[in-house]
């Protein structure tokens, strides 16, 4: 009986079609007076070639979001938040912040990279000291073995433990990992007969799973030197690899790099573990720790400087 009205910001829409774009989701299977408003408003301009001007867009925005809640409940996720421009999102969350005080029942889940946080700080908005984050980090072994065999015993296919441990040691219980395995041994599976995740049907998808692994690193490492943070990358992992458990304070990381690299500013120093954050490569635990985002890619940075050092 809830609404989900699930947004993802394209950056290639102007301000006002953007929010209209929003709108259309939020009306989503609306009764038929709410349509039947919707249609003789402004909201049907947009995905013209006029657009919509963002000023009459958040207009509408604000009668359609509380006209949509005196139907019932709506939790509105936004995908990529990060990306939604400053003013757009300022306003979003000002009138959510409004209505919700006023006991609406909507609930705003905003997903997005690391550096949604200091996003979120630059829009000024009070209230966001008041919110709840949620870091998406490694999963439990647990949770991770739990994700690899449900979908298959969920359709009646037997999961070997024997199989499950093997898929298991090739996720780092990294969430995409685990996609990625779950995936691949499921495109495996023969189609007609008795179907079943053995040791010898995962053997038979490993090759193309570490190949789907090293593309990913291929990709990720590619962006650290293009942004050339490589050489602060290594240095990071030498500082993880000395702490325990691998996880070291941010400012600590901070001031490791300042002592490393000479005629090095704090300011670029923010910056570096920023990016290195933005790139999966180290992500924020508790208390501010910092740990290794992917251990595994570790190994592979170190290998590829190697070669390079070869060279």
């Amino acid at each position: 009986g809830i609404h989900v009205a699930r947004l993802k910001y394209a950056k290639d829409l102007s301000p006002g079609d953007a929010m209209g774009r929003l709108l259309d989701e939020i009306a989503g299977k609306a009764d038929n007076f709410l349509l039947k408003w919707l249609r003789g408003s402004k909201v049907a301009s947009v995905g013209t070639d006029e657009g919509m001007d963002w000023r009459e867009a958040a207009c509408m925005y604000e009668h359609v979001l509380e006209a949509r809640l005196r139907q019932g409940p709506m939790v509105l996720m936004m995908d990529d938040a990060h990306h939604y421009q400053l003013d757009i999102m300022g306003f979003m969350l000002w009138f959510a912040h409004k209505l919700i005080t006023r006991r609406y029942p909507l609930v705003m889940l905003l997903a997005g990279a690391p550096d949604l946080c200091s996003y979120m700080i630059s829009l000024e908005t009070r209230f966001y000291a008041t919110s709840e984050d949620l870091y998406i980090n490694s999963l439990a072994t647990e949770e991770s073995k739990k994700a690899l065999s449900d979908p298959f015993t969920a359709r009646g296919i037997e999961v070997e433990p024997a199989a499950l441990e093997m898929m298991w040691g090739m996720t780092d219980n990294y969430p995409y990992f685990v996609q990625l395995v779950g995936s691949e041994i499921w495109e495996a599976l023969p189609a007609e007969g008795k179907r079943r995740v053995d040791v010898a049907l995962v053997e038979q998808a490993q090759e193309e799973i570490r190949e789907e692994r090293r593309n990913f690193y291929r990709e990720i490492y590619n962006e650290m030197n293009a942004k050339e943070l490589t050489p602060y990358a290594l240095q990071t992992a030498e500082i993880l690899a000395q702490q325990p458990n691998a996880q070291a304070k941010r400012k600590d990381i901070e001031l490791v790099l300042l002592e490393k690299n000479s005629g090095l500013e704090t300011a670029e120093a923010r910056e570096i573990v920023d990016g290195l954050q933005w790139l999966g490569f180290i992500w924020q635990g508790r208390k501010d720790y910092m740990e290794p985002g992917i251990p595994s890619f570790f190994t592979y940075l170190h290998e590829m400087e190697q070669d390079t050092l070869k060279r």
